[in-house]
């Protein structure tokens, strides 16, 4: 059994689909499945029972045994199964029913508990009248859904007994100028019309405002007769009618036809629906593109938010389009991996087009899972957030309002901070009612000479943003909690007398604005407020403001350090960039004008033209102001705690500038990439040559640089060290006797006498597999043997080359008096052979230290080896310099296995 046909047994469960009550259930048994993939039935459950126990299929242990996609049963039923094993299918069916809820009929369509309810309850009505229902008018607009309720309004009749099971459903489209309509709908003699047909069902007949007047004429007659006469025969009506129309109904149906349809119902657009609706109807939509296409769809949450606040003309159908249009572009564009994500371009043009700047302004773009999207975050938040607020409140309205409007200010504050993090896209409509309720209660709060931060507007925006998007969930809590929302008002108003006059103000300042003032639960919003900080405008020594650049540096700072101290502070002024100082003043002057019960200012101020803002503050009369530069959360920390001790203003702006320092720590984690370095003391060339014949020997190409660097930047303490800063060096390979080599150095001669392997296959296993460090392994051996070596590194013919200088050696061996051996004697090769090469080629060892003094003290050596050399020479017209010479007397003087003392040459 291949790796291939295992994944195929698995995809074939994965294409085959249960239906909801498991009636092909006998589809899924072990021998049908075998069967399919024409596999012995034992190798079947052998595999089957093997993905049973990975999590990847459901097993039912009944006889026969049944197997299921776990994923499939997952998503078809919205459930998360933590068990794998069944042992019947009514266990697995319960199991099913307890974890989610099997819609029929209206209840499968989305928002039939909300914008659609009072529809439904309607089309109820009309179906249940006796004997045979009432006869309806649906009227909305194209796409709204009209098709879809009538479909559902039958199969809620059939469910409910209603209906005969055998009845129909016809739908019949009223053309312009329709001329048939009355044999469509009364037959002929030997053919039943569509009023016979659907005896017992319904009869749909949309495009009704085209109908003429001799047509409805003919409706109103058979509606009001209970029947029609065909040849003669008269023929009783027991077909339930509905009209669908797409515009007002009595813009196109005569008054006396309208009186023969006691229900008349009207399909809400698009977007007049509750907006959970709308955001239902839009993950819907992307779930049965997944399905489609069998991907796991990823759709970019501005994307949705953008759907989501778009009109569409032709309402659910062309917000449908729009999601398939967005599907199909991703798809095409991303074809081979099972995730597929949805992003913002992919929008249709139409829409791309309609965008402004602020709607593409994601500071980090964040995608949802479509098969796991949860709605109604914001509101369960808000709801939250409303039920702390009204669990709270004192039981005993004797006891005073101050620490639950302390520990409550606590709560907004913390709700606030979290709209401001969490806040992943960026919503126009509640920036601009943000924006807007920031104006007027800074205009109304001014003329009381009171304050409350910046940060409560977003909270209000968020109220009245699920007021205005009719937020079904909100409504609702509201109406069920009204009693206790106003009796916290009263609470509050009875202990903040002004404070609700000032909520009243701001209620109407916003109606005339917004056409949508405070309700109570916003009013107690904002009474909170309000409290919390008048309490404390009167108790704080100091009026003390941070001012910074920026649009929200100074907000975000302020609110932070007061929720750390648990205390209301810091007043915040933001100061964008674009924000000149005489407006900056003019603002703080207006500002402080409000405190006349202050005796000090403090401002903390970050740079720049800040920094001199005292200047401009000379006309703020009989009030000590103190000022700190450079300001930062610890700075302002400090100081919050000193104003909660007590301090007076100078020694608590000495104490925060003596502990204004700034340490710095430097983490270094860039992931260095490793690195080999060859070297040689016969030059770039020859390390050139090792580092090629050095990659010809890897079985493939690997993830590590190879460099090849002069001995003279080598020897550089300041070049190396820059390598060092963007490399890790893994070791230094090549001919280096002129210099202290490093400790991770693998010379020549090892590779040639193959010394280091074992050393050499350690550093690079990460690299390589075993297999691919046997070949290296074989490769290297073959292309560092001394002919291969030789032949690759010189230019010369190394045959015969290698002939004298193996000549030479041995002269020099024997005059000398002494026995190269194992490394030594094959580095001499090597050396010889490239000084040979050098020689001829002009490039001889000239920078060798000490030649003098090395003259002097060895005449013996340099005699003997320029005997030993002769015939080399001559052959290739050479000269043995003082330098080479002493450079070969330091090679000689470092091998370790010789039988005589470094003196006696």
């Amino acid at each position: 059994m291949t790796i291939s046909t295992k994944n195929e047994i698995l995809d074939h469960l994965l294409s085959k689909k249960v239906e909801p009550d498991l009636r092909n259930i006998e589809e899924f048994s072990a021998h049908i499945l075998s069967s399919e993939l024409h596999i012995s039935r034992s190798l079947a459950s052998q595999y089957l029972n093997g993905f049973v126990k990975e999590g990847l299929l459901v097993k039912i242990a009944t006889r026969p045994v049944y197997f299921l996609s776990r994923k499939n049963i997952e998503e078809q039923f919205q459930v998360q199964l933590k068990e794998s094993m069944f042992y019947s299918v009514e266990d697995f069916l319960d199991t099913l029913s307890k974890k989610t809820c099997i819609k029929r009929n209206f209840m499968k369509m989305i928002g039939y508990d909300t914008s659609l309810h009072t529809v439904i309850d309607q089309l109820k009505s009309a179906l249940k009248y006796p004997p045979n229902g009432l006869p309806v008018i649906l009227y909305g607009e194209k796409g709204s859904g009209k098709s879809l309720m009538c479909q559902k309004m039958f199969e809620y009749g059939q469910d409910a007994g209603i209906i005969p099971e055998q009845a129909l459903l016809q739908k019949y489209k009223v053309l312009e100028q329709e001329m048939q309509l009355a044999e469509q709908l009364l037959g002929t003699e030997g053919k039943k019309g569509l009023l016979e047909q659907c005896e017992g069902g319904i009869l749909y007949l949309t495009q009704a405002q085209n109908l003429s007047k001799h047509d409805q004429q003919l409706l109103m007659r058979i509606l009001e007769d209970g029947g029609f006469i065909r040849g003669g025969i008269r023929i009783t009506l027991r077909t339930r009618i509905i009209l669908s129309l797409d515009e007002d109904y009595q813009k196109y149906l005569d008054y006396d036809l309208i009186q023969c349809f006691p229900i008349i119902c009207r399909m809400p657009n698009l977007d007049e629906r509750y907006q959970d609706d709308k955001e239902e109807l839009i993950i819907h939509f992307f779930k049965l593109q997944s399905w489609k296409l069998g991907r796991y769809l990823f759709v970019s949450k501005n994307l949705i938010h953008i759907l989501l606040t778009r009109t569409y003309k032709r309402n659910i159908d062309e917000l449908k389009r729009t999601v398939e249009d967005v599907c199909a572009r991703a798809n095409s564009e991303e074809e081979t991996t099972e995730q597929l994500y949805i992003r913002m371009y992919q929008l249709p043009d139409s829409i791309l087009m309609d965008l402004g700047e602020q709607d593409y302004m994601e500071e980090q773009v964040e995608y949802v899972d479509i098969s796991s999207y949860k709605r109604n975050e914001e509101s369960r938040k808000l709801l939250e957030l409303f039920e702390t607020i009204l669990n709270r409140v004192p039981k005993d309205e004797s006891t005073s309002m101050l620490s639950y409007v302390k520990e409550l200010n606590g709560v907004l504050t913390q709700y606030c901070s979290a709209i401001a993090y969490n806040e992943k896209y960026t919503n126009q409509q509640i920036l601009a009612l943000e924006h807007t309720i920031r104006n007027i209660l800074n205009r109304v709060l001014t003329t009381y000479n009171v304050s409350i931060p910046y940060h409560c507007s977003p909270l209000f925006a968020a109220c009245i943003y699920g007021r205005q998007s009719h937020n079904r969930i909100l409504e609702e809590w509201k109406q069920e909690h009204a009693y206790d929302i106003s009796k916290c008002l009263s609470l509050l108003e009875k202990q903040y007398p002004q404070g609700y006059l000032i909520s009243e103000k701001l209620s109407y300042a916003l109606l005339a604005n917004l056409e949508l003032g405070f309700d109570d639960m916003e009013k107690v919003i904002l009474m909170i407020h309000l409290g919390f900080y008048h309490e404390h405008a009167h108790q704080n020594k100091y009026l003390s403001i941070i001012i910074a650049h920026g649009y929200s540096t100074a907000s975000s700072m302020a609110e932070a350090i007061n929720s750390l101290l648990g205390s209301y502070l810091f007043e915040a002024f933001d100061m964008p960039l674009d924000t000149s100082m005489p407006d900056i003043a003019d603002r703080l002057k207006r500002y402080i004008d409000r405190y006349t019960i202050k005796n000090d200012i403090l401002l903390l101020v970050d740079m720049g033209s800040l920094e001199h803002i005292d200047e401009q503050l000379t006309m703020i009369d009989n009030k000590n102001i103190g000022i700190i530069n450079n300001v930062s959360t610890r700075l302002a920390l400090d100081i919050g705690e000193s104003i909660l001790q007590g301090a007076d203003m100078e020694s608590l702006l000495r104490k925060a500038a003596e502990h204004s320092t700034s340490t710095y720590t430097l983490v270094e984690n860039k992931q260095k990439k490793d690195l080999i370095i060859f070297i040689s003391d016969n030059g770039i060339k020859m390390a050139n040559r090792m580092r090629e014949l050095f990659a010809d020997s890897l079985p493939k190409a690997i993830d590590i640089e190879m460099l090849s660097i002069d001995l003279l930047d080598f020897r550089n303490d300041d070049y190396m060290n820059e390598i060092a800063k963007e490399y890790n060096i893994l070791f230094v390979s090549g001919i280096c006797s002129s210099i202290d080599c490093p400790k991770q150095f693998i010379s020549l001669e090892d590779l040639i006498t193959s010394n280091q392997l074992d050393y050499l296959r350690t550093l690079l296993n990460k690299y390589l597999t075993i297999e691919d460090i046997d070949t290296f392994t074989r490769n290297l051996i073959h292309n560092f043997s001394l002919g291969n070596a030789l032949d690759t590194l010189s230019i010369l013919d190394a045959k015969k080359l290698l002939e004298f200088v193996e000549g030479a050696v041995n002269q020099m061996q024997l005059q000398l008096d002494r026995r190269f051996y194992g490394n030594t004697l094959a580095g001499l090769y090597i050396h010889l052979c490239c000084m040979i090469e050098r020689l001829v080629t002009k490039e001889p060892i000239t920078n060798h230290e000490g030649l003098q003094q090395f003259e002097k003290e060895n005449r013996k050596f340099i005699e003997i080896v320029r005997r030993s050399f002769t015939k080399v020479c001559s052959h290739y017209g050479v000269e043995l310099s003082m330098s080479e010479i002493s450079y070969l007397y330091d090679y000689i003087k470092e091998d370790k296995l010789h039988g005589t003392q470094e003196g006696d040459f």
